[in-house]
Parts: structure tokens; C-alpha cells; sequence
């Protein structure tokens, strides 16, 4: 069985006063990385990745560049109440795809995504977006960890291409 395991991206702001942080320091992820330790040890093929840092590293390498259009816009998971329903899923799904880009995503049984944070909305907009078009392209089982409450078990649980959760 080969199994992918993903830090997933988030649009670094402060939900409340909606100030970003760019390109910020975080503590790196630690709890993929111990389980994918475990896994191994148990002759599991495991490939890990941490998509915030290639997401803040892609955005930091381009900012300042004439190639704009590579620039990731992960403030279109964060807030979408000014576009309707179908601009922001076509938006997400846009950025999805350039996030996709970042790391192999063929040929596994299982992808687990690591889910850093429900205080911010972006992380449940990105690990639901990336769900569907993981969905569409490869038919695969994909599982969500964290530490979350019920009503973000219940977001990631109801367009149905997350199948199962994993508390912390």
C-alpha cells in the first residue's frame, strides 16, 4: 500500500482582523512527519510533503516577478463572500490546480491530509477543493487528520470527497 501525506496550505491571515502574515515561520509538522516514521517502520511506503512552505515558498519566489499568473491566491480559500457560489469555486479550483502542481499525487492507495488549523477557514476551503479534484483525477481514498471540533468535521464530511476523519 503507498501512502501520501500532506501538510495542507492555508491562506496565512488573522481570521479576526484579517491582517496577513506573509510568509510567516511556522512550526513545522511535526505530526505527519512522526507518523510517517511510524509507518515505515511498519514497512508502509510513505511519501510526505509539506505543501504550506511550497505554497510560501512558490509566492515568495514570484512576488516580485513579471510572472504574476504563477503566484498562488490562497486569500481565495480565506473569503469568498464577495463572489457567488460558481466564481468561487472556479477561483479555488484555479489555485488548486497550481497547488497540485507542487508534488506527485499519482500512484497512491491512500492521501492523508494534515489539517493545521480550523480557526482559519481557508484550511477547510483548501482541503475540500483539493479533495474534489484529487477525486476526479485519481479515484482516491483520501483522509483528513487534525485536531478539530464537530462543525469542521461536518464541513470536511459534506460535499463527500473526504471519506474519512481522524481526531488529532
Amino acid at each position: 500500500m503507498k501512502l501520501k501525506l500532506v501538510f495542507l496550505p492555508y491562506c496565512h491571515v488573522d481570521p479576526n482582523t484579517r491582517d496577513k502574515f506573509c510568509l510567516e515561520m511556522t512550526f513545522p509538522p511535526l505530526g505527519i512527519a512522526t507518523l510517517t516514521g511510524f509507518l515505515r517502520n511498519r514497512g508502509f511506503h510513505v511519501d510526505q510533503d509539506d505543501l504550506d512552505r511550497k505554497v510560501l515558498h512558490n509566492n515568495w519566489k514570484f512576488e516580485d516577478s513579471e510572472k504574476l499568473e504563477k503566484l498562488i491566491r490562497m486569500e481565495c480559500f480565506f473569503d469568498g463572500k464577495r463572489l457567488n457560489r460558481e466564481d468561487k469555486e472556479e477561483a479555488r479550483e484555479k489555485e488548486a490546480e497550481k497547488i497540485l502542481k507542487l508534488t506527485k499525487w499519482k500512484g497512491f492507495d491512500i492521501i492523508g491530509f494534515s489539517i493545521p488549523s480550523v480557526d482559519n477557514p481557508s484550511v477547510i476551503n483548501v482541503a475540500v477543493t483539493l479533495a474534489k479534484l484529487l477525486k476526479e483525477r485519481y479515484d482516491v481514498t483520501i483522509i483528513a487528520g487534525g485536531v478539530m471540533g464537530d462543525s469542521s468535521m461536518k464541513e470536511l464530511l459534506k460535499k463527500k470527497y473526504i471519506d474519512c476523519i481522524i481526531l488529532s
